[in-house]
């Protein structure tokens, strides 16, 4: 927020919707605390969509075929259960006027799940 004026975020509608910026925090030794803290300083006036997959031995086999993953498989699906699981605290964490969840595998076959999103 330090690098905005008040006046220049009260000119924009609060149900506007200026942009989308997916912002990866997968990679590197993240906590999730210090995701939030990241994520609140870097953008202040932000909601944020948390996207998870629950379906992971389809996620696993994407990253083993499209991106030369080399982790052998129950490694790699503990990884997801740990990243979804880094997810979930981070959106618990910054409460429902902030950030939803949505799982992936929701979404694609339901797209009210996407227009609820809109609406908020």
């Amino acid at each position: 927020r330090a690098h905005f004026s008040d006046k220049a975020i009260e000119r924009y509608d609060s149900k506007l919707i200026m942009g989308f910026k997916t912002v990866r925090l997968d990679e590197g030794a993240w906590k999730y605390n210090e995701a939030i803290k990241y994520l609140k300083e870097a953008f202040p006036c932000a909601r944020f969509i948390i996207n998870t997959r629950s379906d992971h031995d389809s996620v696993a086999r994407s990253r083993q075929k499209h991106f030369e993953y080399s982790k052998p498989t129950p490694k790699l699906l503990e990884d997801l259960k740990k990243q979804n699981e880094f997810y979930i605290n981070m959106a618990n964490e910054l409460g429902p006027d902030i950030a939803r969840l949505v799982d992936l595998d929701d979404w694609m076959n339901d797209v009210d799940v996407l227009n609820g999103i809109v609406r908020w």
